[in-house]
């Protein structure tokens, strides 16, 4: 018995051991993993990560998750470096590792998701009248791909390399795209607004 939540002795057990308590038991100490702070031991950060895989874990964390998923989820962004080489670890891993641990990941996972999403908000439009006639939400169904597609202007055989690029340049491009699109629209209304005088 290690860890105290509010001068209670919580056992020391592995996160394996953790799914088997019983249901009160279950879920003290998931009310308690949920609330520790997150710990990043070993994670590089998001912005470093290709931006195929923030998507990717973006869209996992869209399915319901449940305690079973977590390991995978951890693993799926976990990376240790050993002899200063990248080294994957395996769900089965995390399921070893002690309770706490695996929530402090977690947790983890969970804050650089909503600080990816949080910088992403400034990417977001509202299209036009124009836009939502013409059918601008069928282009929107296909997601992430279709982002990809237009930095691939179209070449599918460029796919890997931009899923393949870090981030944070991915992230980049995407707002100074946005920010050049705003500056011609307004741009032209200011055109048309002189022609018109």
């Amino acid at each position: 018995m290690e860890e105290k939540s509010q001068g209670v002795e919580l056992d020391d057990v592995s996160f394996y051991e953790f799914v088997q308590f019983e249901e009160d038991k279950f879920t003290y100490y998931k009310r308690i993993g949920m609330a520790m702070k997150p710990d990043s031991d070993g994670l590089e950060d998001i912005m470093q990560w290709p931006y195929g895989k923030v998507k990717e874990l973006q869209i996992m964390f869209q399915e319901e998750i449940t305690m079973g998923d977590i390991p995978r989820l951890i693993a799926f962004g976990f990376s240790t470096k050993q002899d200063g080489k990248p080294k994957d670890r395996s769900p089965e891993e995390f399921i070893k590792e002690k309770w706490h641990k695996v929530f402090q990941y977690y947790n983890h996972l969970v804050a650089e998701l909503k600080r990816i999403l949080e910088r992403e908000e400034i990417l977001a439009y509202e299209p036009e009248a124009d836009q939502v006639e013409a059918g601008i939400e069928r282009i929107n169904n296909f997601g992430v791909l279709a982002t990809i597609d237009t930095l691939a202007q179209g070449n599918v055989l460029l796919y890997d390399e931009i899923e393949a690029k870090p981030y944070y340049l991915i992230f980049a491009k995407l707002h100074l795209e946005s920010e050049k699109a705003r500056y011609i629209e307004a741009l032209t209304k200011i055109k048309q607004r002189k022609d018109r005088s």
